[in-house]
């Protein structure tokens, strides 16, 4: 009796196997080599907003405050203040109007405090010359506010008040940096 059931040799594989391999292959390889050029630019925005949205939480709960991080700027805002860092950060819309908006520089951080020992606001700007500090007091003086001390020993310190108002000015020639804190000296909550 003939025995019909020829065992095949394992190194060929039906012609449907290969085709199927070769175009698992194929795809394996496009979705590769495709997901990195989408993630070059998808990937990248979607992980920056994961990243951004785990960092809101995890300060959230740490703080108890609310938290946005956005394209390079945080704003934090909880039940003694707000503080904007970044590039979304201006001048405090809740500033007394007897303190005039600096408008020389960039603002990189504003900061409102109001909390039971202090209520008031501070502002940091880049990019400011010593002309504008000098123009900014003369500022104020018309505005009615009174130079109380001023230093100058590489920084230039300014303390002014006006009212219920106390203004400090800290400017740095070098970095071109000055810090502006008003504190109201009634506290009223």
């Amino acid at each position: 009796m003939e025995n019909t059931n020829q065992p095949t040799s394992p190194a060929t594989a039906p012609k449907s196997n290969k085709t199927a391999i070769i175009v698992v292959i194929a795809v394996v390889v496009l979705l590769i080599v495709g997901g990195n050029m989408v993630k070059g630019y998808f990937g990248r925005k979607m992980s920056e907003k994961i990243g951004e949205r785990l960092g809101e939480k995890i300060l959230e709960k740490g703080t108890g405050g609310k938290v946005d991080i956005d394209n390079g700027s945080v704003t934090f805002t909880g039940k003694e203040g707000k503080m904007e860092v970044g590039t979304s950060a201006k001048w405090p819309e809740d500033m007394p109007t007897d303190v005039p908006n600096f408008s020389a520089g960039e603002i990189t951080a504003a900061v409102r405090i109001n909390n039971p020992s202090t209520n008031g606001w501070s502002v940091i700007i880049k990019d400011v010359e010593a002309g504008s500090v000098g123009d900014y007091t003369k500022q104020l003086e018309t505005a009615g506010w009174k130079t109380v001390s001023q230093v100058n020993f590489g920084a230039a310190m300014y303390q002014l008040e006006k009212g219920d108002y106390k203004l400090n000015i800290a400017y740095d020639e070098t970095s071109k940096g000055i810090n502006l804190m008003v504190e109201n000296t009634k506290k009223t909550n």
